[in-house]
C-alpha cells in the first residue's frame, strides 16, 4: 500500500490494514511485528535518497498484523487487538502509545535529533522517551560492572568491554520494554557538557571539585577515564561522604555511573577523585524526565517497541517473552551443561588434564565438563592447533575423557598469529579488519573459515563445545576501520553475536544430533538463539567482585537472555589461594552463589582450581554444594524447557513475580531460582547469617526454610542462619522442588527415584520435561516427554497427570517419593529416608490422598 493511497484513504476516516509496514510520512515508517511490538524507523531530513532501512542483524521479517488506522488532522492513531499507538504525521514522533491491557500507563517520545557525522550517511541519534509511571524503574541493557540493576535515569555506556557486555534491550515497570536495534557505541541518559564537573588535579593521581545540588531527590553521576582501552584500578570517587566508586578489580571499564541519594538541595559538596592514571572526566546531575536512548554513526532511529500481551503470567515475562519473539527463543543446552563446568587457566598437557579428570571421579566429585583454556597451541602460534609436544594424539585424549564420562570444551580464538598458516588463509582471503589479527567476521566468508578451523581441530576429533573467547572483540580492532557490511563503527557492538551465528549455523547442519553450545566474553541482542552464552569477563578474587556478580546476572537476565556464567572464586586469584582461609571462605561462599546461576563453572589464573587443592574443610564444603546442584537436576531442566518453550527467566529478580511489592523490588542481592527457590547469597567474610527479605505473597501464603522445614511469613525481613555449609534459601508455600538421586555426572544413570518435595499450604503444579539430554531431535522430531505434578492442599492429594509424548530412553516406571516438607523433615541436601508416600509412574494419570501430612509409606500402581 502506497503513502499517497493511505493519505487518501486516511482522509476518509479509517481502513484497516492488511500489512505491517504503515508509512507515517516520507521519512518515518512504523512496522507492527505482532499485535503488541512495533518498529519505529526514522531518518534524518536531510537523509539522502533512497531511504533504505539496514538490514537487521537480530530480528527477522514481519508477519502481517490487523493495524487499524485512523486519521485526525495531523495525527494518526494506529490500533491492534493489544495496543493503541497515536503518532503525528507530519515529524513521525510517537504522540502516545498504550497497552489495553494497562491503559493507564502512557508512553510519549520527544526529543528526536539527528546530528551529521563525518560520514554523510551516518548520524548521531537521539530520542526520549516518557512514561507517566510513578517511580519507574528501567533495567536491561547488558551486563555492566557498576553495581546497578535500575538504570532510570543513569548514564550508561554501552560499548562492549573484557566484563561488560551489550544487549540494547530495556523494560521498565510502567510496562514497556525498548529494543534499540542500532550497533553501533550506544547511550542510555548520555551526560551533556553543562553536566561536567569541573575538576583540579592536585597530584598526577588525585582530582578535586565541588557540585551543587540543583533539585531535590538523587544525583545521577558518570564519569570517563581518559587513559587508553580499560585502563587499571584503582578507582575511588566520593560525592560528599558518600561512594560513587571504589573500583579495586584487575579491569576498570572506560566509564562507570552511580546514584546518590540523600543530599540537599542547593547544598555544596566536594568531589574526590583518586585514580591510578591518567584523567577522569566527571558529569553530575539531577533527574530530568524519562530516559534518552542514544546512538553514534547511525543511518536511522530504529527502535522497537513492545508491551505484554494480556495472556502473559507476568508483566516482566511478557516483556521478555515479546524480546525473544522479536531476536529469537533460546534452544536448550545439553543436559551437562547444567552440570558442574571444572576450567582453569590452564591445563599445561595431556597428562595433565587426564590426571585432573580422573582425580575426580576417583574422589567422587560431581562433575559434567572439563575445559582447556588457552595456549595448547604450545609453540606452533596463537590458533586452534595442537602442539604435539605437550598435547600428543588429541583425538585420542578427547576419547579418554569421555571414556571418563567428561565433556571437553576448548578455548578458540577469532584471530590468529601472523606466523600461523590461520594468519596465512585469512590474509590470502583478505578476510581480516584491515591489518588486525582479528577476523572481518561481518563476512560471510570469515564465518565459515572461523568455524571450518573450530571444526577441523575440535569437532571432527570428538570436542564438545568451545570457548569463542574475547569476542568483543578485544581492544576494539573494528572500532574506525571498514568491514564487510560497512564502517566498522556502525556495526560495532555486534561481533560476538556474529562469531556464535556462523558457528552454531554450521555445526548444526554438521552435526545435527548434538546441541551446540559456546561459552564467550560478550554478547549482544539475538546471541541466545545460538547457544553463545556470555560469561562475566576477566574478574578478581575479591568479595567486591564476587557481590558485583549478582547484581550484573540478574540486570543480564532482565535484558533478556537467560544463560549466565562468571568465573566462580576470580579469575585473578591470590598467590597464598591454597593455604589462605580468607580465600577459601570467599570460594566457597561465590560457590553456593554459583550453584543457583544457569551455567555452573570454577576458573581461575595460573590455578589449579580443581576444588581438593584448597584443604580437606573447603573440598567437603564445596562438595556439598556440588551435590546440591546435582540433585536439583531435574528441576533445573525442567525449567530450562520453560525458558525454550514459554520465553522463561530461570534467575529472576524479584522484579519478575514481586512487582507490586515496593521493597521486594528494592532488593539487589535476593533472587528467585525458578518459581520455587528464593536465593540469598552470603556477602561478606566471616558472615554466618544474614538479612532476608520475604516477600508478600498472595493468599498469605508464608516461606518454608529449605534446610529446617520452619515457616515464616511474607512482607518482612528476618535474619537466618548461614554457617559455611549453607547459603539461606527459602520455598514459597505452594510450590513443588523436584530432586533426583545423588549423581557423579547428569547421565549417570536414569533420574530415578525422585523426590517430590511439596510445600505445602496453597495449591501448586509443577510441570516436568525430559529428554535425552543431547540430541536435537526434541527439536526436530518432537521427541520429548512431559507431565505435571500437583498438589491440592484442601484435599490433601497428589496427582500426575498422563504423560504426553516420549523419547528414547525415557523411564517407563518411575519411582515418585512425595514428602510433604514440615519442620525438620524433608530438609536439606539429603535423601528422605521415609517418604509420606511412594508412587510408581507408569505414565498413565495417578493420584493419591496424603492423610493429615504425616510421613507413611505407599505404593499406587
Amino acid at each position: 500500500m502506497t503513502f499517497r493511497l493511505l493519505l487518501c484513504l486516511f482522509a476518509i476516516g479509517w481502513t484497516v490494514v492488511s500489512a505491517t509496514r504503515i508509512p507515517i510520512n516520507d521519512r518515518v515508517t512504523y512496522v507492527f511485528h505482532n499485535e503488541a511490538a512495533f518498529q519505529m524507523i526514522m531518518f534524518a531530513p536531510e537523509y539522502p535518497n533512497p531511504m533504505v532501512p539496514r538490514p537487521s542483524l537480530v530480528v527477522g521479517e514481519a508477519g502481517d498484523v490487523g493495524v487499524t488506522t485512523t486519521a485526525n488532522g495531523t495525527s494518526m492513531t494506529l490500533t491492534t487487538s493489544a495496543i493503541v499507538v497515536v503518532v503525528d504525521t507530519v515529524t513521525g514522533v510517537l504522540i502516545s502509545a498504550k497497552s489495553l491491557a494497562n491503559p493507564l500507563m502512557v508512553l510519549s517520545q520527544s526529543n528526536v535529533t539527528f546530528t551529521p557525522t563525518a560520514n554523510a550517511s551516518l548520524y548521531n541519534i537521539s530520542t526520549r522517551f516518557t512514561s507517566n509511571a510513578e517511580s519507574e524503574k528501567l533495567y536491561g541493557g547488558g551486563e555492566f560492572a557498576n553495581g546497578l540493576i535500575d538504570y532510570h535515569q543513569v548514564s550508561l555506556q554501552m560499548i562492549q568491554f573484557n566484563t561488560e557486555a551489550v544487549v540494547p534491550f530495556f523494560v521498565s515497570t510502567a510496562g514497556y520494554g525498548i529494543y534499540m536495534d542500532q550497533y553501533s557505541r550506544s547511550w542510555l541518559n548520555p551526560p551533556s557538557d553543562e553536566d561536567q564537573v569541573e575538576m583540579t588535579a592536585v597530584s598526577s593521581t588525585e582530582y578535586f571539585g565541588s557540585y551543587t545540588v540543583q533539585d531535590d531527590g538523587p544525583v545521577y553521576v558518570f564519569y570517563n577515564l581518559s587513559r587508553g582501552w580499560g585502563g587499571k584500578p584503582p578507582v575511588l570517587l566520593m560525592v560528599g561522604d558518600q561512594v560513587c566508586s571504589n573500583y579495586t578489580s584487575h579491569y576498570h571499564p572506560d566509564s562507570m555511573s552511580c546514584r546518590i541519594f540523600g543530599l540537599s538541595k542547593g547544598k555544596t559538596y566536594p568531589i574526590v577523585a583518586s585514580i591510578a592514571s591518567g584523567t577522569i572526566d566527571i558529569y553530575i546531575r539531577s533527574a530530568g524526565s524519562g530516559n534518552v536512548f542514544a546512538s553514534e554513526n547511525e543511518r536511522s532511529i530504529n527502535m522497537f517497541l513492545v508491551f505484554p500481551t494480556p495472556n502473559s503470567p507476568t508483566m516482566m515475562d511478557g516483556l521478555v517473552s515479546q524480546y525473544r519473539s522479536l531476536t529469537g527463543s533460546a534452544p536448550m543446552l545439553g543436559l551437562w551443561a547444567y552440570g558442574f563446568w571444572q576450567c582453569r587457566e590452564r591445563y599445561h598437557s595431556r597428562d595433565e588434564i587426564l590426571t585432573a579428570a580422573s582425580t575426580f571421579r576417583q574422589r567422587k566429585l560431581p562433575v559434567d565438563n572439563i575445559v582447556q583454556d588457552w595456549q595448547y597451541w604450545g609453540g606452533l602460534g596463537w590458533g586452534p592447533q595442537w602442539d604435539p609436544q605437550i598435547f600428543p594424539d588429541p583425538s585420542s585424549m578427547v576419547e579418554t575423557l569421555h571414556n571418563l564420562s567428561f565433556h571437553y570444551m576448548v578455548s578458540v580464538w577469532s584471530k590468529f598469529d601472523v606466523n600461523t598458516t590461520f594468519w596465512d588463509e585469512m590474509s590470502y582471503q583478505n578476510l581480516g579488519i584491515n591489518n588486525s589479527i582479528y577476523l572481518d567476521i561481518w563476512n560471510d566468508k570469515a564465518q565459515a573459515m572461523f568455524y571450518e578451523f573450530a571444526n577441523e581441530s575440535m569437532f571432527k576429533i570428538g570436542v564438545d563445545a568451545i570457548w569463542a573467547d574475547a569476542t568483543e572483540p578485544e581492544n576494539l580492532p573494528n572500532m574506525g576501520q571498514s568491514t564487510a557490511l560497512g564502517t566498522g563503527d556502525e556495526y560495532l557492538n555486534t561481533y560476538s553475536l556474529l562469531v556464535m551465528k556462523g558457528a552454531s549455523q554450521r555445526y548444526n547442519v554438521d552435526y545435527p544430533n548434538k546441541r551446540f553450545f559456546s561459552l564467550t566474553r560478550s554478547s549482544f541482542a539475538g546471541q541466545q538463539r545460538y547457544n553463545g552464552i556470555l560469561w562475566s569477563g576477566d574478574i578478581s578474587s575479591t568479595w567486591e567482585d564476587y557481590n558485583r556478580q549478582i547484581p550484573e546476572s540478574l540486570n543480564y537476565a532482565l535484558s533478556g537472555v537467560p544463560y549466565w556464567s562468571e568465573d566462580i572464586g576470580g579469575f585473578f586469584r591470590p598467590s597464598n589461594q591454597y593455604d589462605d582461609p580468607l580465600f577459601h571462605e570467599l570460594l566457597v561462599r561465590w560457590f553456593q552463589f554459583g550453584a543457583f546461576t544457569p551455567i555452573f563453572r570454577v576458573h581461575g589464573y595460573k590455578s589449579n582450581t580443581e576444588y581438593w587443592n584448597y584443604g580437606p574443610e573447603t573440598e567437603q564444603l564445596m562438595l556439598g554444594v556440588d551435590n546440591l546442584r546435582y540433585r536439583l537436576l531435574p528441576y533445573i531442566y525442567s525449567c530450562a524447557w520453560m525458558i525454550t518453550n514459554n520465553s522463561y527467566t530461570l534467575q529472576r529478580h524479584f522484579v519478575f513475580d514481586f512487582l507490586h511489592d515496593k521493597q521486594a523490588v528494592a532488593v539487589t542481592d535476593q533472587y528467585m531460582f525458578g518459581p520455587s527457590i528464593m536465593v540469598a547469597p552470603v556477602l561478606s567474610l566471616y558472615a554466618r547469617d544474614r538479612m532476608v527479605y520475604l516477600p508478600a505473597l498472595s493468599q498469605g501464603r508464608g516461606w518454608v526454610d529449605f534446610w529446617s522445614g520452619q515457616t515464616n511469613s511474607g512482607n518482612q525481613t528476618l535474619s537466618f542462619q548461614a554457617p559455611m555449609t549453607h547459603l539461606p534459601l527459602n520455598v514459597p508455600q505452594g510450590s513443588i522442588v523436584v530432586m533426583g538421586p545423588f549423581l557423579q555426572y547428569s547421565n549417570e544413570k536414569p533420574m530415578n527415584p525422585l523426590e517430590v518435595r511439596v510445600y505445602p499450604g496453597a495449591d501448586s503444579c509443577f510441570d516436568m520435561y525430559e529428554d535425552d539430554g543431547i540430541t536435537r531431535d526434541y527439536l526436530t522430531k518432537k521427541s520429548y516427554s512431559t507431565y505435571t505434578i500437583c498438589w491440592d492442599d484442601s484435599s490433601s492429594a497428589v496427582s500426575v497427570s498422563a504423560r504426553e509424548g516420549g523419547y528414547a530412553g525415557f523411564v517407563k516406571e518411575l519411582q515418585m517419593d512425595i514428602v510433604i516438607v514440615k519442620p525438620g523433615f524433608g530438609t536439606g541436601l539429603n535423601v528422605t529416608a521415609t517418604p509420606s508416600a511412594t508412587l510408581i509412574y507408569k505414565g498413565s494419570a495417578i493420584s493419591q490422598h496424603i492423610d493429615g501430612y504425616d510421613t507413611q509409606v505407599g505404593s499406587v500402581q
